[in-house]
């Protein structure tokens, strides 16, 4: 029989989607993973064929419409107070033999070492590291950078010491865990040539690149894809955040008049009718993004990570508008590598979106980056050889414990 395994990990989207098609990889081939996550995420897990285990349901609220990463951090820990006796007492009456979890599961984390369980950490986003130049330059930085408040730093010591105290964990700087090196194996959802300064990891630090399955890609039956034939189209999207007014507006304006044919999703957050749009953008509450990539020159984003990936896939030049969070590292690390550009939120004119939405739509060598680029993605393996890498890391743990 295989050896049982359970996987953590945060409510959040941008953390769960990535590790969805390599678990029902992993299932398919026989290996027995539960997956602990709070019931928003119980259809989307089941249907990978894992067994769904509840998180409590407050802890959906933990990264929703939060940019602030000591704040998200914070919460964590304070839940994560909470939750401790509930998960230990869930693995040792279940029999797990090693955990999988998000770098961003402090409970997941603790509970391995406290019970001595081989783990394996995954990163959706870029891997982080203590030595990361700017805007990461440090892990005081790392959380300064987004308006850090010194209420949650407080938050953050209490339970971490009410966690030491009455949880009987090892000692845990939980800074550290934000940027610090992992001596666990871990898995990056990107491309080592995407990641920031490559050459800090170790070789336990493993590159497995994004999940895009663009087979499985259903018509929208309701968009208007026609209109999109022939045109130099435009793709605007922050992703499931809370879009601003202002940054709408701002974009009906940039492209008013021009030859552009452009798709803006406002989001759930407004209707239609809110705004007087010109016949040339297409206002959308949601919008099927792939196949609008797969027709789109430029692709105005937040920078996030999945989101990135999905326009680097299409080779598809990018305007980062990062919002918050690691999209400021996205943002960076698109334009180091001149796949984009990045622009501030705050300082957004429509002239200036405009003048460099034209500017990279002419730029030979941004589409000659794209596609070194998108196929070194393709070339990491994806989710098949995150499978690999995990059952690896299963049959290494079972030799060591045995």
């Amino acid at each position: 029989m295989k050896p049982k395994g359970l996987f953590f990990n945060i409510p959040g989207y941008g953390h769960v989607n990535p590790t969805l098609p390599m678990v029902k990889e992993l299932v398919d081939r026989g290996e027995q993973i539960d997956y602990c996550c709070t019931e928003e995420f119980r259809a989307m897990i089941e249907r990978t064929g894992a067994r769904f285990i509840p998180l409590p349901e407050d802890m959906v609220y933990v990264t929703n419409e939060k940019f602030n990463l000591l704040e998200i951090f914070a919460e964590l820990i304070e839940r994560c107070y909470y939750i401790l006796p509930a998960l230990e007492q869930l693995i040792t009456q279940e029999g797990y033999e090693y955990l999988l979890v998000d770098m961003y599961t402090p409970w997941g984390r603790l509970l391995a070492e406290k019970l001595n369980l081989p783990i394996m950490v995954f990163f959706p986003s870029f891997a982080l590291h203590p030595k990361l130049k700017e805007p990461f330059h440090s892990k005081w930085q790392l959380v300064t950078s987004f308006g850090t408040s010194f209420t949650n730093g407080l938050r953050l010591n209490k339970f971490y010491k009410k966690i030491q105290k009455e949880h009987a964990v090892p000692t845990v700087n939980f800074l550290d865990y934000l940027v610090a090196e992992i001596d666990a194996p871990c898995i990056t959802f990107t491309a080592q040539e995407f990641q920031p300064q490559r050459a800090l990891f170790s070789k336990n630090y493993l590159f497995t690149g994004p999940n895009i399955n663009v087979d499985v890609r259903l018509p929208d039956l309701n968009f208007p894809m026609e209109k999109l034939e022939g045109k130099t189209v435009i793709y605007i999207s922050l992703g499931s955040v809370v879009v601003r007014r202002d940054f709408i507006k701002t974009c009906i304006k940039a492209f008013d008049g021009s030859d552009y044919v452009v798709v803006l999703n406002i989001s759930k957050s407004y209707k239609k009718e809110e705004f007087v749009a010109p016949s040339n953008v297409i206002l959308c509450n949601f919008a099927p993004q792939l196949e609008i990539l797969a027709k789109a020159d430029l692709f105005v984003t937040h920078g996030g990570m999945n989101s990135t990936h999905e326009g680097i896939f299409f080779e598809v030049p990018l305007v980062v508008v990062p919002q918050g969070g690691d999209q400021f590292l996205v943002a960076q690390t698109v334009e180091y590598n001149k796949l984009g550009k990045w622009l501030n939120h705050k300082r957004l004119s429509p002239e200036k979106l405009l003048r460099t939405v034209e500017e990279l739509i002419a730029d030979k060598q941004t589409k000659q980056n794209l596609k070194e680029m998108s196929q070194a993605l393709k070339n990491a393996g994806g989710y098949l050889k995150a499978a690999d890498e995990v059952q690896a890391f299963i049959n290494r743990a079972l030799k060591t414990n045995n």
